[in-house]
């Protein structure tokens, strides 16, 4: 209990740090703002999708308490402290013994599960939806009730309105209970069956008939991120890492002598050793169980490479739950068959390395949210200092933030004073599906939004010679690394004299902004 009560206080945490807006969620923000209900049923602008039901949360909660990041992250992070109760449960009932509060401490310490429980996106519904299937198809499995296999028909249902990654799980669920009434050769669980897996495959074919242009844009712009070579191999492998929190790029635990990438790797390794062994360990004892939690897997390893699936870690974050499960039977397989107390010592030192990377990049994750980094703070900043004949450059990243609070009426009082008095002359652009199409339209030269030429700084360049050969010019960057900031400022430096800045390093979600006289 203890364990759930101070990961719910993490969670709480990175909630109530209410950052600005990331670009990820002011793409939803902008289409949940812009189009009514109706509308969020088709495909999305800037090359967006997400479930059904979760689009119709946002719009509804939007709706009652506004586009303020609260209301838009309010969903998510009510799910996520759902799912984290579900998977107490789940752990005890798949994990025996004191393992179970081992699974639950592995769990905790995901560094993406706790960071996306504070995101304006879906993936934390993907956990719950995932935690419910679970939990229900072991209850039919164990209790074959009426009313347990019409919660799981209803649960696997609704599922892909809310988790696309749930069809996964629903696959392996239909799997599962199919092989089990076989064997079984009862007629009763055969007919529970072919009914539950019928109507699922039924709905999930109407709403792919439905989404079917939002499916195939997806899949075009995801082709690079399947599983299609040696290389993609790799990036499954190190997205897997960043699930885990076992990757030296999330722990940051490097001190300039390769202390970090060693413990990440360290933990890597005894992270895939627990993993083997407790999936062996549930093959042999609970086939069933083992099934229905490493199909799911399975199934979107083989979407991946089908091309129909991208490998990301939040796209594979929903196997979260079976990674800390077997991580916690596969230490005690290896604690258990340990003759020697030097040999113990050695088990739980490499669960101690394990959790140690896990926990850092949790941490990590959690200093990373700052309020004063993203946009909102930028835009209250030109609010107070920016004089009427100034010019604004938004590279072509930093526009859909902008553009969401300049709508939202939560910004603060300097941003809503600059919006009434017309301070940035720019009105709302129509949209479409690619992925850096325009959100704002500039209306006077004053107001300069940059074009998306690719993800290097030449683009940059050419946007810059276009700034104005004098006066005082405002550069807002975001989404970069802060070498390519560094870069950029350089060069601006060597053009013109730099009269003030603002957050000038950090990281890509950082938005800086510089004060130039050319």
């Amino acid at each position: 209990m203890a364990l759930v009560v101070l990961a719910a206080l993490t969670r709480i945490a990175v909630y109530v740090a209410d950052r600005s807006l990331t670009t990820d969620e002011a793409f939803i923000a902008l289409n949940v703002e812009r189009r009514s209900a109706a509308r969020l049923t088709g495909e999305l602008d800037w090359n967006q999708a997400a479930p059904l039901a979760f689009l119709e949360i946002q719009k509804g909660v939007t709706g009652v308490f506004g586009s303020s990041e609260y209301a838009l992250r309010a969903a998510p992070f009510v799910a996520s402290l759902v799912a984290l109760v579900l998977f107490t449960r789940l752990a005890v009932i798949v994990v025996e013994d004191s393992a179970a509060l081992l699974a639950v401490f592995a769990f905790t310490g995901i560094a993406l599960v706790t960071s996306y429980a504070a995101v304006a996106k879906p993936y934390s519904f993907d956990i719950l939806i995932t935690m419910l299937l679970y939990l229900s198809t072991l209850d039919v499995l164990r209790n074959e009730k009426s009313s347990s296999i019409a919660m799981l028909t209803v649960i696997g249902a609704i599922g892909p309105l809310f988790s696309y990654a749930s069809i996964f799980v629903i696959a392996a669920s239909a799997t599962v209970l199919s092989i089990d009434a076989l064997v079984s050769r009862r007629r009763k669980d055969l007919i529970a069956a072919f009914i539950v897996a019928g109507s699922w495959s039924t709905l999930l074919l109407i709403s792919y008939v439905l989404h079917a242009s939002t499916m195939s844009h997806i899949r075009r712009s995801f082709r690079y991120e399947t599983l299609t070579s040696l290389a993609s191999l790799r990036d499954a492998a190190g997205s897997l890492r960043e699930v885990l929190g076992v990757s030296p790029h999330s722990n940051h635990l490097d001190y300039g002598n390769g202390l970090g990438s060693t413990l990440a790797t360290a933990a890597a390794a005894c992270a895939a050793l627990f993993i083997i062994l407790g999936a062996l360990r549930l093959v042999r004892s609970q086939w069933r169980t083992a099934a229905l939690l490493l199909l799911p897997g399975i199934y979107a390893l083989v979407a991946s490479a089908a091309g129909w699936y991208p490998v990301l870690p939040r796209a594979i974050l929903f196997f979260a739950p079976t990674i800390a499960i077997l991580i916690a039977g596969g230490f005690r397989v290896l604690l258990r068959r340990s003759e020697s107390l030097a040999v113990q010592a050695m088990v739980i030192g490499m669960f101690a390395i394990l959790i140690v990377a896990e926990v850092a990049s949790t941490v990590n994750g959690i200093a990373s949210v700052r309020r004063n980094e993203g946009m909102k703070p930028v835009m209250s900043m030109l609010a107070d200092q920016q004089d009427d004949y100034d010019t604004v450059y938004l590279d072509f990243a930093s526009q859909y933030a902008f553009a969401h609070y300049l709508q939202c009426r939560c910004a603060g009082s300097k941003v809503a004073r600059a919006t009434r008095e017309r301070l940035w002359d720019v009105a709302p652009a129509p949209g479409s599906p690619d992925q850096w199409a325009p959100a704002l339209k500039p209306l006077t030269h004053r107001f300069r939004i940059g074009k998306f030429r690719g993800y290097g700084l030449d683009g940059y360049y050419a946007d810059f010679a276009h700034l104005p050969r004098h006066g005082r010019v405002w550069v807002v960057f975001s989404g970069l690394r802060s070498e390519q900031r560094r870069t950029l400022a350089a060069w601006l430096d060597s053009r013109g004299r730099r009269l003030a800045g603002y957050q000038e390093s950090g990281g890509v979600t950082t938005v800086s902004a510089f004060l130039y006289a050319f």
